[in-house]
């Protein structure tokens, strides 16, 4: 690859870093206007609260998780095929920054700042996904508008990146299912 390509996966990057903020931000904003009294939310986080409270199941959680990001790793992938696959993989990131920003304001405006310490323990997991996903649809971004030479000497290069990638989001799950669980845990604990 030259510096050229670099400098274009850099740019996309940072272009989808700034994405996922704002929808992020956005998912927030929806959920203070729209949804700031729904009791069905407050019930919802109530009983996986009571529930984490008695033990949750993490293994199972972190099934889910995988299952969720092994979606967004294979829509990422997939995009990589279409001309416009840019816009696939936008999308996608929006709708995890969105959800992602929607829950995190839900926990902060319904319990404060117990809360605010609830959206921060799922920071282990979301450090290893954000940037993972950001990177991987910035070369698949590049790959899907032709501006990288597939290469046989490259083509195997993308293939470790591709199963790092995936090995990065199989720790994200892990993180939620476990650290997150087990801090929550913890929080629950310190404050009953």
């Amino acid at each position: 690859m030259t510096d050229e390509n670099y400098g274009f996966i850099k740019k996309c990057y940072i272009v989808l870093l700034v994405v996922l903020a704002f929808s992020a931000a956005a998912g927030g904003i929806y959920y203070v206007n729209k949804y700031n009294y729904s009791a069905d939310i407050k019930s919802y986080l109530d009983s996986f609260l009571q529930s984490a409270g008695n033990g949750m199941n993490c293994r199972s959680i972190m099934v889910k998780a995988i299952k969720s990001n092994m979606l967004t790793f294979a829509v990422l992938l997939c995009a990589i095929l279409f001309r416009f696959g840019g816009i696939v993989m936008c999308a996608e990131l929006i709708r995890r920054g969105f959800i992602t920003g929607f829950t995190s304001a839900a926990m902060m405006y319904i319990y404060g700042g117990k809360g605010l310490v609830m959206a921060v323990c799922q920071l282990p997991g979301m450090l290893l996904l954000i940037p993972a996903a950001a990177v991987f649809a910035a070369v698949n971004t590049a790959l899907s508008l032709r501006h990288i030479q597939t290469e046989k000497k490259f083509i195997i290069l993308y293939i470790f990146f591709a199963a790092a990638v995936a090995a990065t989001f199989c720790a994200a799950a892990f993180c939620e299912g476990y650290l997150t669980t087990t801090f929550m845990k913890w929080l629950l604990t310190a404050s009953a």
